[in-house]
């Protein structure tokens, strides 16, 4: 899958959430699913991949999940936009 398209598919996941990795990668998943019957059908993915697009200057890493060990991710232009907007 093209690196853009799958960082525009991290973005709408995301919205305004804060999700873990692992999250993020089911959300992906029920989105391939519906996509399944349809002709749009998208490509499978890894957790490194992942991992590594949320890495990027679009998303920031806003803490860890104490319980298990686990870092949690935001969307950082749609938060940004947010407090600009208070």
């Amino acid at each position: 899958m093209k690196t853009r398209k799958l960082i525009f598919r991290i973005e709408s996941v995301l919205q305004d959430k804060e999700m873990t990795c692992r999250q993020i990668m089911d959300e992906l998943n029920k989105e391939n699913s519906r996509k399944r019957n349809s002709s749009n059908r998208s490509c499978s993915f890894t957790s490194n991949q992942i991992a590594q697009l949320l890495r990027n200057k679009r998303f920031e890493k806003i803490g860890k999940c104490k319980n298990k060990d686990v870092n949690i991710w935001r969307n950082r232009n749609v938060m940004d936009r947010k407090i600009q907007a208070k």
